[in-house]
């Protein structure tokens, strides 16, 4: 298998959220290896499909009334380990989190739906939570988009995009696999114009 494997098919449509959810975690089932922990969990969109697929979970939320909703939402569920408290925003994050870091074996941030992109802030704490070989599961925004959605174009977008993909993350992890959509908000017009480009992207730790 190539470093990047991508899709042999032009990017797809993803209309709604729950379309989106189901769609995310089908393809990040198969990367999710042992202890593994969400970012920003929201309101439980990608850990309760998560969990149905019959996967444990750690989840964190730093706001106060999302955490209300994840205990009420996940209440009795055993593949729910934990709901975790953590600042991902904070220039502290090695002290306040020490006990934490390099404890998990898979970090996921692909709740857009409750979130929208994570920042790079984010992205570079949550990091550290991974030991050596662990997966990060991660959706970005795209730079470069194909004029028309054909193979041609696909492949043209892939090679542009691999770069500034792995730019997000950083020298000491390897990207593995790339899955490139795009999808309307359901409050949009569901036409060309008001699709977001995005990929998610699959990284474990050198």
């Amino acid at each position: 298998m190539s470093e990047t494997e991508v899709p042999n098919s032009p990017i797809n449509n993803l209309e709604d959220n729950l379309k989106l959810s189901k769609w995310i975690v089908e393809a990040t089932l198969p990367y999710i290896k042992g202890r593994t922990i969400e970012v920003q969990s929201g309101f439980g969109s990608i850990a309760s499909l998560i969990i149905e697929a019959g996967l444990p979970i750690h989840l964190s939320e730093s706001q106060k009334s999302n955490r209300q909703k994840l205990r009420d939402k996940l209440a009795g569920s055993p593949l729910a380990r934990s709901l975790r408290n953590i600042d991902y925003t904070t220039n502290q994050f090695h002290s306040d989190y020490q006990s934490q870091l390099e404890t998990f074996s898979t970090v996921i941030a692909v709740n857009i739906i409750d979130n929208g992109y994570y920042s790079s802030e984010v992205i570079n704490n949550a990091k550290y939570l991974l030991h050596t070989q662990g997966r990060f599961i991660i959706i970005l925004p795209t730079y470069v988009v194909p004029f028309e959605d054909t193979l041609d174009n696909f492949d043209e977008w892939n090679r542009l995009n691999t770069s500034d993909i792995k730019k997000h993350i950083g020298t000491g992890f390897k990207l593995i696999r790339v899955r490139p959509f795009k999808w309307a908000n359901a409050e949009r017009e569901a036409s060309s114009s008001h699709f977001e480009l995005a990929v998610l992207a699959i990284f474990q730790k050198r």
